[in-house]
């Protein structure tokens, strides 16, 4: 990294993840040889304290929350980091506790696991099985595995060689090489693991190392941290206005909204600019008039300025991301009230070519809750019922259809899609008509020949029907970027799901098994999130450009 390790720590401190924490952390997953020679401690740690101050240099509001199994060696390293105080240290047990307390040999190995235990910040039992297992290498594996996919990073602490151990650290290395796509990783394949060479007793280090993992750059992480320290930047700023307590899909939604009133300002405004200053150029030509050059580039400016405020706010991203993000924390909460234990972003029918970042910020968001969930263990919700399984399932689709359809209270998104439409497509017709009339009349002044007319006739032609038409041009141009058309098929075909998924909750007696009911709603959440994801493609492949 090439940040100093003279770092502000006391800046880093105010913003550690904890379970109650309102922002979305970069997670980092540790894994590495149990038998470290003490000779070697020294400079691994410091390779690691490289690794984490490059990362405080690019982090004001993201905080680091950092994933290990707490076995000997490798994994205990960030607890000897200069930057402890800095980072979030969530130890991932692979067994239950009593259970893993086994498996260090003696007294002393033992009491060295307790003091890093209580050290940590907290830790989480993912794996309670309830009896011992036969297979400790494969259950260390699945540990393993769990980090990899729940780290933007994973850092190694590796010698560079390769073997067939199951459990073992080139294990993982290949488990998140082949499961990239899986992931909640960083960017590229060669791009989300940060290796650090370390012995394995007296297996010694492959001096001739050269994997592309080896001495990553903190350049190459730079796009996904820069994209969700932007996010956390702006949850800062929402939370200090809302003072809310929970990240919810509703402070998102808050997001998306002031991020969409500002992009279709500048959309709007860019279009019907552009237009008029091709308008007045092409009159430029033609008259040779000083005042219509200087006309058109005051508007080229303007259409410029508007343009370059739009990119620079990023507004496009905001907007979309923010919307992903929400409809991702919504779905995924009601499934986790029903009972569903489904990762929306890992269904099979979610496998949707959508923007890399934006799934690993909804990828962290849910496996963030998914700690704070597993940190209370002793928050043991009991079984619900038949019953209330199917009031929240009935209650959670007829939300879903109020949302598209509308109720008494509310206009639905279909209505409020279909009348922005139609205002567009009016405001068109009747600017087409006012292009019209103002040509006519033009042409009747001429006809006439009155003394006045060749001023009136310069300004219909230099001002009036170009601002006509171009709005007229603009409004149109507006509806194919927005999109209305193909937003509105597929509003119907969700709305026609959740239908179907209520008919079916119906015909539901108690006789039928309660996995009917997770299946129906499994269905609704899909599309409504397959949905989201296609507005969300048809909506970038029309991205406002500079005419």
């Amino acid at each position: 990294m090439s940040k100093s390790l003279a770092v502000d720590v006391s800046v880093r401190q105010k913003g550690k993840w904890n379970s109650k924490s309102q922002l979305i952390p970069l997670t980092v997953g540790l894994i590495g040889h149990r038998k470290l020679p003490a000779q070697e401690l020294e400079g691994i740690v410091a390779e690691f304290d490289e690794f984490v101050a490059g990362l405080l240099g690019s982090l004001q509001h993201t905080p680091i929350l950092l994933l290990t199994s707490l076995a000997e060696g490798a994994d205990r390293i960030a607890l000897s980091s200069r930057f402890r105080d800095s980072l979030t240290i969530c130890a991932v047990l692979p067994f239950e506790l009593e259970d893993y307390r086994n498996d260090f040999e003696d007294a002393e190995s033992l009491q060295d696991f307790e003091e890093s235990l209580n050290s940590v910040d907290q830790y989480v039992e993912p794996f309670a099985r309830g009896t011992m297992s036969a297979q400790r290498n494969l259950d260390y594996r699945e540990c393993a595995n769990w980090i990899s996919e729940r780290s933007n990073i994973l850092v190694a602490v590796w010698n560079g060689k390769y073997n067939d151990e199951p459990g073992g650290t080139s294990d993982t290395i290949n488990y998140r090489t082949e499961k990239n796509e899986n992931a909640g990783s960083l960017e590229t394949l060669n791009k989300n693991i940060f290796h650090i060479l370390g012995s394995n007793d007296d297996q010694g280090i492959n001096e001739d190392c050269a994997c592309p993992f080896h001495k990553s750059s903190q350049d190459e992480f730079a796009p996904d941290i820069s994209l969700l320290e932007s996010f956390n930047e702006s949850i800062s700023i929402e939370i200090r206005k809302t003072d809310t307590n929970d990240i919810s899909s509703n402070l998102f939604d808050s997001m998306a909204s002031a991020a969409k009133k500002k992009y279709l300002y500048a959309s709007r405004t860019v279009l019907i600019f552009g237009l008029v200053a091709l308008n007045l150029l092409n009159v430029t030509q033609i008259s040779n008039s000083k005042i219509c050059f200087l006309a058109t580039i005051f508007t080229f400016l303007l259409t410029f300025y508007f343009w370059r405020r739009s990119v620079r706010l990023n507004l496009k991203a905001k907007y979309e991301g923010f919307r992903m993000i929400a409809e991702v924390l919504r779905i995924q909460s009601w499934w986790t009230q029903m009972g569903i234990g489904i990762r929306l972003i890992d269904h099979p029918h979610t496998k949707i070519d959508s923007d890399a970042g934006i799934r690993r910020i909804a990828d962290n968001l849910i496996s963030s809750n998914e700690l704070q969930f597993l940190i209370r263990p002793s928050e043991i919700k009991e079984k619900k019922s038949f019953i209330e399984i199917h009031r929240n399932a009935k209650l959670w689709l007829t939300e879903q259809m109020d949302y598209l359809g509308g109720n008494s209270s509310k206009k639905g998104a279909i209505r409020a899609n279909s009348n922005s439409a139609h205002k567009f497509e009016l405001l068109s017709k009747i600017f087409i008509g006012v292009t019209i009339g103002l040509f006519v009349l033009s042409q009747t002044i001429q006809l006439r020949e009155q003394d006045f007319s060749s001023y009136v006739f310069f300004m219909l032609y230099t001002m009036l029907i170009p601002v006509s038409l171009s709005i007229s041009a603009g409004s149109i141009a507006y509806i194919q970027l927005m999109g209305f058309k193909e937003i509105s098929s597929r509003f119907e075909s969700s709305f026609r799901v959740i239908q179907r998924g209520l008919m079916q909750l119906e015909e539901i007696d108690q006789s039928i098994d309660i996995e009917k009911i997770f299946d129906i709603v499994e269905e609704v959440g899909v599309e409504s999130y397959c949905e989201s994801i296609y507005w969300y493609k048809i909506n970038k492949s029309k991205e406002l450009r500079p005419l």
